[in-house]
């Protein structure tokens, strides 16, 4: 067991970097982008070369979920962009094209932290506060898409994380 926590520390620090999601910085994007995840609108479709993405403030933290792109400003303010069809986005796009630019998402509290997964979104907020929106697979394998905030509660416990979720009211969108 030691040994694979020296592997596993290992490869933490091999892909990490000091200043993730501290120090403040631009966003390039590149790659395909048929659904609007690369966020410069609904006339780009594929980019061969990085691009600077123009967005509101400077950004700490940038994750890509499986067709939509989330990132964290400096501020705590969160940006989404590109595949909305299980409210992956967490904002209204209704209006032709809004999907395929960047747009905040509304939150009651300022966030430090985002993460994407395929089809959905959370973000922490700074006062432990965790809002999770889009579509979820559940115990049975059916597919729910709601909005929710939850606590987040977490602990160490012998070297392994135990992460506790426990919702308290559903949010609509």
């Amino acid at each position: 067991m030691l040994f694979f926590k020296c592997v596993a520390l290992f490869l933490v620090l091999a892909v990490s970097h000091p200043s993730h999601g501290t120090v403040p910085g631009l966003v390039l994007v590149l790659g395909q982008g048929d659904v609007g995840q690369l966020g410069l609108g609904e006339d780009v479709m594929e980019r061969k070369r990085a691009v600077l993405l123009a967005l509101p403030e400077e950004t700490t933290q940038v994750e890509a979920g499986g067709m939509h792109t989330v990132c964290l400003s400096q501020s705590g303010s969160v940006y989404t962009f590109g595949c909305n069809d299980d409210g992956a986005l967490g904002r209204d796009t209704s209006e032709e094209g809004l999907e395929m630019v960047p747009g905040k998402v509304e939150l009651e509290n300022r966030i430090v932290q985002v993460s994407a997964g395929d089809s959905h979104t959370a973000a922490l907020s700074e006062n432990g506060v965790v809002y999770i929106w889009g579509s979820f697979r559940v115990r049975d394998g059916t597919y729910t898409a709601a909005r929710y905030s939850v606590f987040l509660i977490s602990y160490a416990c012998y070297g392994v994380l135990i992460i506790l979720f426990s919702v308290f009211r559903i949010i609509t969108v």
